[in-house]
Protein backbone atom coordinates (compact mmCIF):
# COMPACT_ATOMS: atom_id res chain seq x y z
CA UNK A 1 0.00 0.00 0.00
CA UNK A 2 1.12 3.34 -0.67
CA UNK A 3 -0.56 6.63 -0.43
CA UNK A 4 1.02 9.99 -1.63
CA UNK A 5 0.10 12.92 0.68
CA UNK A 6 0.86 16.13 1.85
CA UNK A 7 1.44 16.61 5.64
CA UNK A 8 1.17 19.99 7.25
CA UNK A 9 3.95 20.90 9.97
CA UNK A 10 2.76 23.05 12.99
CA UNK A 11 5.65 24.81 15.21
CA UNK A 12 7.95 22.81 13.96
CA UNK A 13 6.63 18.88 14.25
CA UNK A 14 3.88 16.80 13.62
CA UNK A 15 2.88 13.02 15.04
CA UNK A 16 1.81 9.54 14.03
CA UNK A 17 -0.44 7.59 16.44
CA UNK A 18 -2.02 3.92 16.27
CA UNK A 19 -4.69 5.49 18.62
CA UNK A 20 -6.53 8.67 19.50
CA UNK A 21 -5.48 10.71 21.91
CA UNK A 22 -7.71 11.94 24.23
CA UNK A 23 -9.18 15.81 23.94
CA UNK A 24 -6.31 17.52 25.65
CA UNK A 25 -3.83 14.76 25.70
CA UNK A 26 -0.77 15.85 22.76
CA UNK A 27 2.01 13.64 21.77
CA UNK A 28 5.63 15.10 22.75
CA UNK A 29 8.90 14.68 22.34
CA UNK A 30 11.50 15.77 24.58
CA UNK A 31 12.93 18.17 22.11
CA UNK A 32 16.65 16.17 22.80
CA UNK A 33 19.23 17.26 20.76
CA UNK A 34 22.24 14.63 19.46
CA UNK A 35 25.68 15.45 19.88
CA UNK A 36 26.12 17.08 16.48
CA UNK A 37 23.21 20.36 18.19
CA UNK A 38 20.80 18.85 15.79
CA UNK A 39 17.53 17.81 17.28
CA UNK A 40 16.17 14.12 16.87
CA UNK A 41 14.05 14.33 13.56
CA UNK A 42 11.99 11.14 15.31
CA UNK A 43 11.27 10.66 19.20
CA UNK A 44 8.84 8.49 20.73
CA UNK A 45 6.14 10.37 22.76
CA UNK A 46 6.30 10.72 26.33
CA UNK A 47 2.53 11.71 26.66
CA UNK A 48 0.09 9.60 24.29
CA UNK A 49 2.18 6.22 22.63
CA UNK A 50 3.27 7.44 19.19
CA UNK A 51 6.10 9.16 17.00
CA UNK A 52 7.03 13.04 17.29
CA UNK A 53 8.52 13.87 13.87
CA UNK A 54 10.42 17.21 13.97
CA UNK A 55 10.62 19.16 10.92
CA UNK A 56 12.77 21.77 9.47
CA UNK A 57 9.52 23.97 8.59
CA UNK A 58 7.67 25.99 11.33
CA UNK A 59 4.26 25.97 9.42
CA UNK A 60 4.08 24.69 6.49
CA UNK A 61 2.96 21.76 4.06
CA UNK A 62 5.40 18.83 3.25
CA UNK A 63 5.02 16.55 0.27
CA UNK A 64 5.43 12.53 1.67
CA UNK A 65 5.03 9.35 0.80
CA UNK A 66 3.77 6.82 3.22
CA UNK A 67 4.35 2.91 2.81
CA UNK A 68 3.04 0.24 4.30
CA UNK A 69 4.80 -3.08 4.51
CA UNK A 70 4.04 -7.00 4.48
CA UNK A 71 7.94 -6.96 6.06
CA UNK A 72 10.71 -5.12 6.36
CA UNK A 73 11.79 -2.94 3.05
CA UNK A 74 14.97 -3.05 1.99
CA UNK A 75 16.93 0.37 2.64
CA UNK A 76 16.36 2.58 0.17
CA UNK A 77 18.56 5.70 1.27
CA UNK A 78 19.96 7.28 -1.87
CA UNK A 79 19.23 11.10 -2.11
CA UNK A 80 17.40 10.74 1.33
CA UNK A 81 19.61 13.34 4.16
CA UNK A 82 18.43 11.33 7.62
CA UNK A 83 16.85 7.79 8.04
CA UNK A 84 15.37 7.02 11.59
CA UNK A 85 13.05 4.29 12.74
CA UNK A 86 10.96 3.81 15.33
CA UNK A 87 8.09 1.50 16.91
CA UNK A 88 4.47 2.46 16.99
CA UNK A 89 1.42 0.20 18.85
CA UNK A 90 -1.73 0.36 16.64
CA UNK A 91 -4.37 -1.93 15.44
CA UNK A 92 -6.32 -1.09 12.45
CA UNK A 93 -5.56 2.72 11.56
CA UNK A 94 -2.75 4.89 11.77
CA UNK A 95 -3.25 8.64 12.20
CA UNK A 96 -0.61 11.44 11.30
CA UNK A 97 -1.95 14.89 12.88
CA UNK A 98 -0.53 18.00 14.39
CA UNK A 99 -1.04 21.03 17.36
CA UNK A 100 -3.75 22.54 14.38
CA UNK A 101 -6.07 19.65 14.27
CA UNK A 102 -4.84 18.91 10.70
CA UNK A 103 -5.02 15.39 10.27
CA UNK A 104 -4.54 12.17 7.95
CA UNK A 105 -5.80 8.72 8.56
CA UNK A 106 -5.62 5.70 6.98
CA UNK A 107 -6.50 2.05 7.81
CA UNK A 108 -3.63 -0.80 8.03
CA UNK A 109 -3.81 -3.79 5.74
CA UNK A 110 -1.96 -6.08 8.76
CA UNK A 111 -2.13 -7.57 10.90
CA UNK A 112 -6.27 -7.45 11.52
CA UNK A 113 -8.76 -5.46 13.45
CA UNK A 114 -8.52 -5.62 16.91
CA UNK A 115 -5.10 -6.78 17.00
CA UNK A 116 -2.57 -4.68 18.55
CA UNK A 117 1.21 -5.35 17.52
CA UNK A 118 4.09 -3.41 16.83
CA UNK A 119 5.18 -1.35 13.97
CA UNK A 120 8.32 -0.38 13.18
CA UNK A 121 8.36 3.10 10.99
CA UNK A 122 11.28 4.22 8.64
CA UNK A 123 10.90 8.06 8.54
CA UNK A 124 13.54 9.20 5.81
CA UNK A 125 14.35 13.19 5.01
CA UNK A 126 15.82 15.54 2.62
CA UNK A 127 15.89 19.10 1.93
CA UNK A 128 15.18 19.81 5.89
CA UNK A 129 17.77 22.57 6.05
CA UNK A 130 17.30 24.03 2.71
CA UNK A 131 13.94 25.27 4.50
CA UNK A 132 15.18 27.55 6.77
CA UNK A 133 12.23 27.25 9.25
CA UNK A 134 10.00 29.90 7.19
CA UNK A 135 6.51 30.10 7.68
CA UNK A 136 4.30 28.90 4.40
CA UNK A 137 7.55 29.30 2.20
CA UNK A 138 7.36 33.53 2.46
CA UNK A 139 7.58 35.42 -0.52
CA UNK A 140 8.10 33.27 -3.01
CA UNK A 141 10.75 31.01 -0.70
CA UNK A 142 10.03 26.98 -1.83
CA UNK A 143 9.38 25.04 0.78
CA UNK A 144 11.87 22.03 -0.16
CA UNK A 145 11.25 19.34 2.63
CA UNK A 146 10.14 16.01 1.58
CA UNK A 147 9.61 12.81 4.11
CA UNK A 148 8.98 9.20 3.27
CA UNK A 149 7.66 7.04 5.83
CA UNK A 150 7.91 2.92 5.61
CA UNK A 151 6.04 0.68 8.11
CA UNK A 152 5.46 -2.61 8.72
CA UNK A 153 4.89 -5.14 11.46
CA UNK A 154 7.95 -6.00 13.31
CA UNK A 155 9.22 -6.98 16.79
CA UNK A 156 10.23 -3.47 19.16
CA UNK A 157 13.72 -2.00 18.29
CA UNK A 158 13.72 0.93 19.83
CA UNK A 159 15.10 4.23 18.27
CA UNK A 160 17.38 3.23 15.32
CA UNK A 161 19.82 6.00 13.67
CA UNK A 162 20.58 4.71 9.94
CA UNK A 163 21.50 7.77 8.26
CA UNK A 164 22.33 11.15 10.35
CA UNK A 165 22.70 14.40 8.99
CA UNK A 166 26.12 15.63 10.31
CA UNK A 167 25.01 19.12 10.26
CA UNK A 168 23.34 21.46 12.65
CA UNK A 169 20.22 22.74 11.36
CA UNK A 170 20.49 26.50 10.37
CA UNK A 171 18.78 29.36 12.11
CA UNK A 172 15.76 31.11 10.32
CA UNK A 173 16.57 34.26 8.43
Amino acid sequence: MQQEMTLHAAYVHYWITGSEPEPGEVPRGAGRQRDNGRVAVLEASEEHPGLVIRTGVQHGDIPAVVRVHESEPELDGEGWDEIVEGDLQAESYVQLSNLDGQLHEFDLPWPGYGDECNWRVRLSVKGADDSLSVAYGEDGHELTERHRIDMWPAPEGGLRWLREDARGFRKPQ
